[in-house]
C-alpha cells in the first residue's frame, strides 16, 4: 500500500508527531514513539519496485531535521534510539540491494535511483560529525555494560546488531561529492570514539557469533584503502623509534649517573653493586583507554621489534578503483533481500570490486587521498592578480597538507586497531565460529579479514598463544577440503554452459581460500624457526601434525599450479600457490623430524612425482614477471629449481628456451629483486647446459666453448637454501658478454638439434602418459585381478596404490574406532557432508592412467563411479559404501600392509566388530526359553557409520525398518 493513502495520511503529518525545534532544542513529541514505529513498519513492508516511500523521504527533510536530531536528543531513550537506528540502518541499505541496476532502464528509473542515492550520501556526510558516532559507540559500550556476565536481553542485543549494521551501511554508501572524505573522517571518529575496544569486547562476549558476519564486514569497509604490509611497516617504524628513544635516555641517564660516581668517589668512596641509581628499562604494556573520544592518536605502547625481518605479505585490495582492471572482471553475485545479514563488502566483491593480490612494498605506493579545494568564484584585477592566485595558492596547499595529515593519523589509528585486533579478535572470531567452521570459512568477508590481519602476528607483541586458534590443524583441514571444492566448482563453470560472472565469483573465493593457507603456512614456518614455551610447543606440534602426516595439502598445492591457465586465472592467485607451496615444503622440511621418521625420503618421492613440464612450465611464467614480484616470490621460484637441479640431479628438465630468455632478462635488469644465491644457481645452470652441448659433438655450439672456459661451483646437495629477507638486497652487476653469449643463443635456437632446449616448457615430451585406446583386447571379460596386473605391467603401480590407500582411508574414517591418527582432510570432510569422495588426478600420470580403458573398467567393477557418469571432473568413490565393503576393495587391489594401517583389524584380516557396531543400539539376544543360534543373531539395523553425524538417505531407512519388522514377526510366528 501507498504512503499516501495510509491513515497518517501525509509524512508531514508523521514528522509532526515526531517532535519539533526549540531554540536550538530537539522537542520530542509524545507520539515520537509510535509514528517511529509505523514508519519503519512502512519502510520494511513498501513497495519493492517503485519505492515510493523510500523517494519521498528523499526529496523531504525528515532525515535532517527529525531523524538525526531525535538521535541527538534521545540520549538517554533506549527505545526512540533504537526505532531511529533501525530507521536509519532501513534507509541506508545498499543500492544494490533495494534498487539494482537493470537492463534496458528509462532516465526517469535512473532519475528515481539517483535520488535515492543522494539521500544515502546525505546520511553519509551527517554521520561524519563526532557527536554521532560517539551517540552510537556509547550505546554499544552501554549495552555490553549492561549485560555484564548475565545473558544479554533480546532488544540489547537487536540494538547493538542494528548499531553494527547502520555503521556497516554508511561506510558502504557511495560520496556524490567526488573526493569527499567522509568515510575517513567516519572511520577516525569511531576510533577516537574507542570503537577498536568495543569490537574486542563484543567478540569476547558468549553471543558473539550473532554478530560476527557483520563485523567483519565493518572491518573489510574500515581497511580496504589500507595495506597491512604498510601498516606493520608503521607499527614496527614506531616501535624502533620508541626503543631509539628509551635507548638514549639510558644512556643519558648511565652517562649521568657515571658522572656523578666519578665525582663522589673522592668524597664518599667506593660504592656498592647495585645502588648506584641505575633505572631498570621500562616494561612496554598495552594501554587502554575508555574515553578515546578527546585523544587524536590512541596512546598504545608496544614492545620495541626485533632485528629479524619477517617476509612481505600481500592483501586484497577491495577498493571501488580496481588498479588492475584485468586481473579479476566484476560481476553480480547472489541474490540479496532486505533486512538479511548480507554483506554489502561480498556485493562490492561482486558488482566491481577487485580481488587482486595487494603488492609488497617493492611495487606497491602509499594510497593518497583527492581533496578537492573550495575555491571561490570572482575575478582577478591586474593589480591584484598575482596576490590573489598566491592566496588561492596557499589555500589549496594548505589544504592539501592538512588531507596528508589526516591520512597519516588515520592509518597511525588503524594500525594500532589492526594489532589489536590481531592479538584479541581473530581468534575469538575462529571460536565463535567453531560450531559450524566450515560455514565460517566460506564467507568471503571472513577470509578477507584473515588474510589482511593475519600478517600482523609477525609483530613481536603478537604470540603464538594469541593466533593458535587461527592456525589449526582443523582451520587448515577445513581451508584444504574448501580448496578442492571451490576449485571443481570453478572448473566445471567454465565448461561449455558457463554463465556469465558465475565463474569470477567461484574464482574470487578460491583465491581468498589460497591466500588465507598461505598466511597460516608463512607464520606456522615463522614461528618454526622461533623458540616456543612449552605450552606453546604442544599446540604448535598439534598444528604441523596434520601437515607432516598428511598428504593432500602437499599434493594440493602442485596439482593447482600444474592446472593453472593464464586466460582465466590471475598472477596473484599464482603467487599465492608459488609461495604458499614454498612455505609448506619449508615447515615441513623443519618440522618433520618431529612427526616422521622418513622425512626426507618423502621429500624426495614428492619432488619427484610432482615435478613436469607443465609444472615447471607454471614457474617459469611468474618468474616471467620477476621485476614485479617480491623477493619471496622469486626466491620461491629459485628454491624450486633448486629442488630440481641438486636434489633430484634433472637439471636438463630446466634447459628450456623460455628459462633461459628469463634469465636472461634478470642479468640485464639493474637491481632485480633476486638474492646472489639465485644468480649463483642460474649460472650453475648454465654451466650445465654447456656441458651438456660439449658432449654432443655433432650437435655441438661454438657458444659453448665460449661458456664452458670458466667452471661453476656447484651447490652442495643437502644444504639448506637460506631464507632470504624481503628487505632490500643490492643488485648484482652481471658482465655484458654473459648476455651476448645467451642472446646469441636463443638466436640460434633453429641451428639447436638434440637438445632439451628445443621444444618449449609447454611441450610434454613424456612417451609414458600417452593415451592409449587398445581395440584388440576385451577388458570387459577381465575381473578385478586382471585388471590391476594389467595396469601394473603398464607401470602404473603407484597409481593402483593411491586407489587402495583411499579406500583405507576412507574406511578409517567411517569406522566407529578411535581416531588416534591424523585423517587426510579430503576424506574427512567429503564423509562427514555424505559426499562421494573424488580420486582427484594429483599427478600427469594420474590423469594418464584415469583415461584408460582398463582402468575404467576396473572402477566399473569395483562399484565407483565414473566422472562423466557423475558429471564431475574425477571419478569418486560412493558416499554410500560402508566400511566393509571399501576395506574389501581395498584387499582385492592387493596384499594390505598392516603395519601402515590407522586402525586395527583381525588375524583373518577383518575389521573388529566393535568397530562395526553404532553407539547406543540395543541387539536383540533372545531369551532364556527361546534362544537364538549364531546364525539367527539380530543384526543392528543401523546403518554402519561413525560418530561424527553421518546419516543414510530416507529410502535405505525405510528399507532397513521393513527388514526389522518382517524378521521381528517372523520370530514372533515361531514362538
Amino acid at each position: 500500500m501507498e504512503w499516501l493513502i495510509m491513515p497518517s495520511n501525509s509524512l508531514r503529518v508523521t514528522a509532526s508527531k515526531m517532535g519539533y525545534m526549540k531554540d536550538e532544542a530537539y522537542i520530542i513529541g509524545d507520539e515520537c514513539q509510535a509514528a517511529l514505529e509505523e514508519l519503519l513498519h512502512n519502510l520494511q513492508h513498501e513497495d519493492t519496485v517503485s519505492r515510493s516511500l523510500r523517494r519521498e523521504i528523499a526529496s523531504s527533510t525528515l532525515v535532517e531535521c527529525d531523524l538525526f536530531p531525535i538521535l541527538n536528543a534521545a540520549v538517554n531513550d533506549a527505545s526512540i534510539s533504537y526505532l531511529v537506528i533501525q530507521v536509519l540502518s532501513n534507509l541506508t541499505l545498499p543500492m544494490a540491494v533495494i534498487m539494482p541496476v537493470k537492463h534496458q532502464m528509462t532516465p526517469q528509473d535512473w532519475a528515481k535511483r539517483r535520488g535515492v542515492q543522494h539521500m544515502e550520501s546525505a546520511i553519509k556526510s551527517l554521520c561524519a560529525d563526532a557527536q554521532i558516532t560517539n551517540i552510537l559507540v556509547n550505546h554499544i559500550k552501554n549495552n555490553i555494560k549492561k549485560a555484564g556476565k548475565v545473558t544479554m536481553q533480546k532488544t540489547n542485543l537487536g540494538m547493538i546488531l542494528e548499531i553494527i549494521a547502520f555503521i556497516r551501511n554508511v561506510l558502504h554508501a557511495d560520496d556524490i561529492r567526488p573526493g569527499s572524505t567522509n568515510g575517513d573522517t567516519i572511520i577516525s571518529n569511531l576510533l577516537d570514539a574507542g570503537f577498536d575496544d568495543a569490537v574486542v569486547d563484543l567478540l569476547a562476549m558468549d553471543e558473539g557469533a550473532v554478530w560476527v558476519p557483520n563485523l567483519t564486514q565493518v572491518l573489510g569497509l574500515m581497511f580496504r584503502s589500507q595495506k597491512s604490509s604498510e601498516l606493520l611497516q608503521l607499527l614496527n617504524t614506531e616501535s624502533d623509534n620508541k626503543a631509539d628513544k628509551e635507548d638514549n635516555k639510558s644512556t643519558l641517564q648511565s652517562d649521568g649517573s657515571d658522572k656523578k660516581e666519578a665525582t663522589d668517589k673522592d668524597e664518599e668512596g667506593p660504592k656498592l653493586p647495585g645502588v648506584n641509581g641505575y633505572e631498570d628499562d621500562p616494561v612496554m604494556e598495552d594501554k587502554t583507554y575508555e574515553n578515546k573520544s578527546q585523544q587524536n592518536v590512541p596512546k598504545i605502547q608496544v614492545e620495541p621489534s626485533s632485528d629479524e625481518a619477517g617476509d612481505n605479505y600481500r592483501e586484497l585490495d577491495l577498493s571501488s578503483e580496481a588498479s588492475d582492471p584485468k586481473s579479476v572482471s566484476s560481476e553480480s553475485g547472489s541474490v540479496l533481500s532486505e533486512g538479511s545479514s548480507i554483506s554489502p563488502l561480498c556485493e562490492a566483491l561482486q558488482n566491481g570490486a577487485q580481488v587482486i593480490a595487494s603488492d609488497n612494498s617493492s611495487r606497491s605506493t602509499t594510497p593518497t587521498n583527492d581533496i578537492n579545494d573550495n575555491s571561490s568564484t570572482g575575478s582577478c584585477s591586474m593589480g591584484s592578480g598575482s596576490s590573489s592566485c598566491s592566496s588561492m595558492g596557499s589555500g589549496s596547499t594548505s589544504s592539501t597538507i592538512d588531507g596528508e595529515r589526516a591520512a597519516r593519523e588515520l592509518r597511525d589509528k588503524l594500525s594500532q586497531f589492526a594489532l589489536k585486533f590481531a592479538r584479541k579478535g581473530l581468534d575469538r572470531c575462529i571460536l565463535l565460529c567453531q560450531v559450524d567452521l566450515l560455514k565460517g570459512l566460506e564467507d568471503m568477508c571472513f577470509l578477507w579479514v584473515q588474510n589482511f590481519f593475519l600478517p600482523f602476528a609477525d609483530h613481536p607483541s603478537v604470540t603464538y598463544a594469541d593466533i593458535r586458534h587461527t592456525v589449526s590443524s582443523a582451520v587448515l583441514s577445513n581451508l584444504t577440503y574448501l580448496a578442492c571444492q571451490s576449485w571443481q566448482q570453478f572448473k566445471m563453470s567454465m565448461g561449455k554452459d558457463r554463465k556469465k560472472g558465475q565463474s569470477n565469483s567461484k574464482f574470487k573465493k578460491l583465491y581468498l581460500i589460497m591466500a588465507v593457507l598461505r598466511q597460516i603456512l608463512s607464520q606456522l614456518r615463522r614461528y618454526s624457526e622461533k623458540t616456543l614455551s612449552e605450552e606453546e610447543q604442544k599446540w604448535f606440534l598439534a598444528a604441523t601434525e596434520t601437515l607432516c602426516c598428511t598428504t593432500n595439502l602437499r599434493q594440493l598445492y602442485p596439482m593447482l599450479i600444474r592446472l593453472f591457465e593464464p586466460r582465466n586465472e590471475t598472477v596473484q592467485y599464482l603467487r599465492e600457490l608459488v609461495h604458499g607451496n614454498s612455505e609448506l615444503l619449508q615447515l615441513f622440511n623443519n618440522t618433520h623430524n618431529k612427526h616422521i621418521e622418513n622425512g626426507k625420503e618423502v621429500m624426495l618421492q614428492h619432488f619427484t612425482d610432482f615435478v613436469d613440464n607443465e609444472v615447471i612450465s607454471t614457474y617459469n611464467h611468474l618468474l616471467s614477471s620477476f621485476s614485479q614480484n617480491t623477493i619471496a616470490e622469486n626466491e620461491a621460484v629459485f628454491t624450486f629449481f633448486y629442488h630440481i637441479v641438486i636434489d633430484l640431479d634433472a637439471a636438463e628438465q630446466l634447459f628450456k628456451l623460455p628459462i633461459f630468455n628469463n634469465f636472461a632478462n634478470i642479468w640485464e635488469a639493474e637491481s632485480p629483486p633476486v638474492s646472489q644465491e639465485s644468480l649463483d644457481l642460474m649460472d650453475y645452470i648454465m654451466f650445465k647446459y654447456t656441458e651438456l652441448a660439449m658432449e654432443n659433438p655433432e650437435d655441438g655450439l661454438d657458444i659453448a666453448k665460449d661458456t664452458a672456459g670458466s667452471s661453476r661451483k656447484k651447490p652442495q646437495k643437502g644444504k639448506k637454501r637460506k631464507l632470504v629477507q624481503v628487505e632490500s638486497d643490492e643488485g648484482t652487476s652481471v658482465k655484458k658478454s654473459k648476455v651476448a653469449i645467451l642472446n646469441k643463443m636463443l638466436q640460434t635456437k633453429e641451428e639447436i638439434r638434440g637438445l632439451y632446449c628445443v621444444g618449449s616448457c609447454t611441450e610434454s615430451s613424456d612417451d609414458d602418459f600417452v593415451i592409449e585406446t587398445d581395440t584388440t583386447n576385451n577388458y570387459t571379460t577381465k575381473n578385478i585381478q586382471e585388471c590391476v596386473e594389467d595396469l601394473e605391467c603398464r607401470g602404473y603401480h603407484s597409481q593402483i596404490l593411491g586407489l587402495k590407500s583411499l579406500l583405507l582411508e576412507i574406511t578409517y574414517v567411517k569406522l566407529n574406532c578411535p581416531k588416534t591418527y591424523p585423517a587426510e582432510p579430503i576424506v574427512w570432510q567429503y564423509s562427514a557432508d555424505q559426499k562421494s569422495i573424488p580420486l582427484f588426478a594429483f599427478t600427469l600420470k594420474d590423469k594418464a592412467v584415469q583415461s584408460l580403458k582398463v582402468f575404467k573398467i576396473l572402477l566399473q567393477k569395483m562399484g565407483l563411479h565414473q566422472a562423466i557418469d557423475s558429471s564431475h571432473l574425477f571419478p569418486s568413490v560412493p558416499a554410500f559404501m560402508t566400511p566393509e565393503m571399501t576395506f574389501a576393495l581395498a584387499k582385492s587391489l592387493g596384499p594390505v600392509d598392516i603395519a601402515t594401517l590407522k586402525f586395527d583389524i583381525t588375524e583373518d584380516m577383518e575389521l573388529l566388530p566393535d568397530h562395526l557396531v553404532y553407539p547406543g543400539l540395543t541387539q536383540y539376544k533372545g531369551t532364556d526359553d527361546n534362544p537364538l543360534s549364531e546364525d539367527d543373531l539380530f543384526q543392528p539395523i543401523a546403518p554402519l557409520r561413525p560418530t561424527h553425524g553421518l546419516r543414510a538417505p530416507g529410502g535405505m531407512w525405510m528399507g532397513l525398518i521393513k527388514e526389522a519388522n518382517s524378521k521381528m514377526s517372523t520370530l514372533a510366528k515361531d514362538n
